[in-house]
């Protein structure tokens, strides 16, 4: 649907409207081969302001760099934006004030000093945190800023000032309207993606959503925005977002990623490169593992720390805890692994060892312990407690693995290897507790969390029929492995609950979460097409080979939330999770399927053999609120995702495409057979009309319930639109638009123009309806908004018409759905027809009150008129007109009660406390079906207000319902 005509959308009133999208950058690190299943961040320092260069015979311009771009801002809003490797595009309004300068706003305390060798004088160029474009079109000013380490740019729109002026070019490129409503412009190595904009107002001390998006008319693009009050001030920002590689000589990877309570973020994985920072220097002898920490903006390394010996060593999990501490996990075959002094093991155990270590805030190693038995030890994945303590998840294969006393399994199992659940102490000089998990085959631990009473959750993938099992949700091992889920006391000699999750075919669990509740949520892979699935979920079918999928387990264990598939038709896994703070679980992995299920994706196809992805589902898991492809010609894949504050996430993953979607990269060149990336992604809740109450049915008139989703609440929805009508057009239909609690019905023509605030008296009308605004209401209750509308049909409008729903909120919109229909009886007696004028005010008017009869006008016996606040002829203006050859008028006195009467068209009048009517001057007209009665009225100034206009009309054997037609406003 094309949609946001600023003349036809919600109005909103007050001042300080806002409309933005922002300029962020998505980074990338390097990594290494696919081990077998089982939008901004950049290294250096971006700028943070801009600086002001004084030219000896030119105007100031305005530059902002960092290590790899620059953006100059010039005269008339020309705006350069180049990688310093050459490549870019240049930023422009069309038609805009070529005279307009750019003009520095909050001096920074920064200053670039300059030695003039000729002059031998220093010179100096000041800083600003904002740039202005003042009057770039008539009443609109162009500002630049730098947010969060991102360059970004808004329109503000003065009362008034037409939006729709604005037209933005990119030197000659042809922007593309990606799905989800971004804009993509770029070539080669320099692609740009500027986010879909919002809107935003500040009204009456609050600030209010407004619809807006984007318009591509050739090389040129418009923002569009939904209606709004003209008298208000408005700022469109666009966002940018740029990514890049970022890595060394050889093969470097992150397969681990957290934050903590700072927003900072932390990654950890293996390298063979020389440098993370330089690809010059040449490789390592062995794969080392690391941790880099970076800060809440995404623009800085605060520290980059590699750990390992002279043999192989990869980091596989990372946890982070309240004071800054990271805390790693992973394999290390090296004998020389840096080991500190005091803790569980010096010396490695066995051939291959995990290890556990922990870094300081500032990158300062405070331990390192091998943690393993006599054969081969595996560290999967670390969690940490509130005390320090660090859980480690892994397998095993030595009979000899550390055990504590009274630990829940003591003993090897068998198989290949074992899992194994290890808790560490502060220090990581003592084990806390530290028990095997498995059966009799190959058991695979593959992620662990804590929650907050020390309870340790571990999901992973088990080929054993007798792996232990406690209060299952499912007791059997049905196919030929399954995943499970498993939670350990915080002593480590119990399970409160331990179960398989899968179905007959192969099930694996790859990563786990738990939210505050002690819900367990799991993701993995799955080939079975009997995998316990749950109703109402967004997938409930296999579609390909192996499908994806997520799972939440209830805080006892024994039932599930939610189980659903994710996937299209080939392979799909699900490699980890995570859970955002309204409950909405997040999946990253890869997939090489062309049709994996997409909502609001940044990337709508399959770019290689495999594609990273990214996924959002609800917390019921009912539907997408995003999912999205990430990758270029070679294969991708994500191996960690990360929720972060305001609807973002982190997917970290490698790389092999010497395309992957980069821009103003700070390394714009693949470095090798694999790099690593890290992106910043923005993911937002689609809104989805869920239902209208009653369904279906019939009748002149009816009280309806439209219902309607956002997963982000309902406060998040902006705006709805109803249509009920033979088809999908609001042309000669009833069709109205309900936004920022005020309600338009559109007219014939199906354009909305006057609109009244939903619950104030009065009506609005077209040929097919009429609402009634003052018996309507809205309610919000969690995600679900219900707007109870009050409507009456016309006679004209008969036959079984549909009802058509739609909705959107600041940044997506949903697709019309059909939810119900109603049936509109023909006329089968006399009925009310309108009132003209159908509003007004004054003390004097002559009002026309028309009614119709199927069987003709002459088959009116009697009509009936209420103008009064409420259905009552008590104090009020009523009438009852009594035609045939009589065509007689009563006038209700105060009681409401009629007495005497007057033949329309005889001089005389009557009157009560509220109002005359002048028979005179007042008239009657038959004319086919229509009986109009023409009476001309004054109103006294004790019947002051806004008073609503009812009519009723009835032969000689039936009478129509009351109908409200109008309004009159006595002054």
């Amino acid at each position: 649907m094309t949609c946001h005509d600023r003349r036809t959308r919600g109005r909103i009133h007050g001042s300080n409207l806002l409309c933005w999208a922002c300029l962020t950058w998505a980074g990338l690190l390097r990594g290494d081969p696919f081990p077998t299943p089982s939008p901004r961040l950049t290294s250096l320092p971006l700028a943070g302001s801009f600086e002001a260069i004084n030219g000896p015979d030119a105007p100031i311009r305005y530059v902002w760099r960092n290590s790899q771009i620059v953006a100059s801002l010039d005269k008339g809003g020309m705006v350069s934006i180049g990688s310093r490797g050459g490549s870019g595009l240049q930023i422009s309004f069309a038609g805009a004030n070529d005279r307009s300068e750019p003009q520095g706003e909050s001096r920074s305390a920064l200053k670039t000093w300059y030695y003039i060798g000729i002059s031998k004088n220093w010179h100096v160029d000041e800083h600003f945190e904002r740039v202005r474009y003042r009057e770039i079109y008539p009443g609109i000013d162009l500002v630049f800023l730098i947010s969060r380490g991102q360059l970004e740019y808004s329109f503000e729109i003065a009362p008034g000032a037409d939006a729709g002026a604005i037209r933005i070019r990119y030197g000659g490129l042809t922007p593309n309207l990606a799905p989800g409503g971004n804009l993509e412009v770029g070539e080669d190595r320099f692609h740009m993606v500027q986010r879909r904009p919002q809107a935003k107002g500040h009204v009456r001390r609050h600030w209010v959503e407004i619809p807006c998006h984007y318009r591509i008319r050739r090389q040129e693009v418009s923002i569009e925005l939904g209606a709004y009050d003209r008298s208000s001030a408005i700022v469109i920002d666009p966002v940018l977002t740029f990514s890049t590689y970022l890595g060394g000589s050889g093969f470097d990877a992150i397969f681990a990623a957290t934050t903590d309570s700072a927003g900072n973020l932390y990654v950890s994985g293996e390298t063979s490169s020389g440098s993370l920072r330089n690809p010059s220097i040449p490789v390592r002898s062995s794969y080392d593992a690391f941790v880099a920490k970076l800060n809440s903006a995404g623009n800085q390394i605060l520290y980059l720390v590699y750990l390992g010996g002279s043999d192989y060593d990869g980091a596989n999990g990372i946890a982070v805890d309240a004071f800054g501490n990271a805390y790693l996990t992973g394999a290390t075959t090296s004998p020389d692994f840096p080991v500190t002094n005091g803790v569980l093991a010096a010396t490695a155990p066995g051939a291959e060892n995990a290890f556990v270590a922990k870094v300081n805030p500032i990158g300062q190693l405070q331990y390192a312990t091998y943690l393993g038995g006599a054969t081969w030890n595996f560290g999967s994945s670390i969690a940490v407690d509130a005390s320090g303590a660090a859980y480690i998840a892994g397998q095993t294969s030595s009979t000899s693995f550390p055990v504590t006393s009274g630990a829940f399994q003591t003993t090897y199992q068998g198989g290949v290897s074992d899992c194994f659940v290890s808790k560490l102490n502060a220090t990581g000089s003592a084990l806390v507790y530290s028990t095997l998990l498995g059966g009799s085959e190959l058991d695979l631990c593959s992620g662990i969390a804590v929650d907050a009473t020390d309870n340790a959750y571990v999901t992973g993938t088990t080929y054993s029929v007798n792996f232990p099992m406690q209060s299952a949700v499912q007791g059997a091992l049905f196919g030929t492995a399954s995943a499970f889920v498993a939670k350990i006391n915080p002593s480590g000699k119990g399970l409160l609950y331990s179960t398989y999750v899968g179905g007959s075919g192969t099930d694996f669990g790859n990563a786990i979460a738990v939210d505050s509740s002690g819900s367990a949520y799991i993701a993995g892979a799955t080939s079975s097409v009997d995998f316990p699935v749950t109703a109402g979920v967004v997938q409930n079918a296999l579609n390909g080979y192996y499908n994806a999928f997520v799972a939440k387990l209830s805080a006892s264990g024994n039932s599930f939330v939610y189980a659903s598939y994710v996937g299209g038709s080939s392979s799909d896994t699900a490699t980890s999770i995570a859970v955002d703070s309204s409950g909405r679980a997040i999946l990253g992995g890869f997939t090489d399927s062309a049709n994996f299920p997409l909502a609001g994706a940044i990337q709508s196809s399959l770019g290689g053999n495999f594609d990273a992805f990214a996924t959002v589902v609800d917390p019921a898991a009912a539907t997408l609120v995003f999912s999205s492809y990430l990758g270029g010609s070679g294969d991708d894949g994500a191996y960690a995702v990360v929720a972060a504050p305001g609807n973002n996430l982190y997917l970290a993953g490698m790389t092999a495409s010497t395309n992957f979607p980069t821009a103003a990269a700070l390394q714009p060149s693949f470095a090798a057979e694999y790099d690593a990336f890290i992106a910043e992604l923005n993911y937002f809740g689609a809104p989805a009309p869920v239902s209208v109450t009653p369904s279906s049915g019939s009748g002149a008139t009816q009280t309806f319930a439209f219902a309607f989703s956002d997963s982000a609440g309902a406060s998040n929805i902006a705006s709805v639109q109803i249509i009920i009508n033979s088809s999908l057009t609001r042309t000669n239909g009833c069709a109205f638009l309900y936004g920022s609690n005020v309600v338009y019905l559109a007219n014939n023509a199906g354009n909305f123009g006057s609109s009244l605030p939903i619950g104030s008296a009065g009506t609005e009308q077209n040929s097919q309806c009429t609402l009634n605004v003052g018996a309507s209401s809205v309610a919000l209750s969690g995600n679900t908004l219900t707007v109870n509308v009050a409507l009456s049909f016309t006679p004209a409008f008969a036959g079984t018409q549909n009802v058509y729903l739609w909705v959107e909120n600041a940044t997506l919109e949903s697709n019309w759905v059909q939810e119900g229909t109603w049936t509109v009886p023909a006329a089968s007696g006399p009925a009310p027809l309108s009132v003209t004028p159908s509003s007004g005010s004054g003390l004097t008017q002559t009002l026309a009150f028309a009614f119709s009869d199927p069987a003709g006008a002459s088959d009116i016996l009697s009509v009936q008129i209420i103008i009064n606040s409420s259905l009552s002829r008590t104090n009020g203006c009523a009438f009852y007109f009594y035609g045939g050859a009589s065509n007689i008028i009563y006038l209700a006195d105060n009681a409401g009660d009629f007495g005497s009467s007057l033949p329309i068209g005889t001089a005389g009048t009557q009157q009560n406390s509220q109002c005359a009517v002048n028979a005179g001057a007042s008239s009657v007209v038959a004319a086919g079906n229509t009986l109009t009665l023409n009476l001309a009225l004054s109103f006294t100034s004790a019947f002051a207000g806004a008073q609503d206009v009812y009519l009723y009309a009835q032969n000689a054997t039936v009478g129509s319902n009351w109908v409200q037609e109008g309004t009159w406003t006595v002054p």
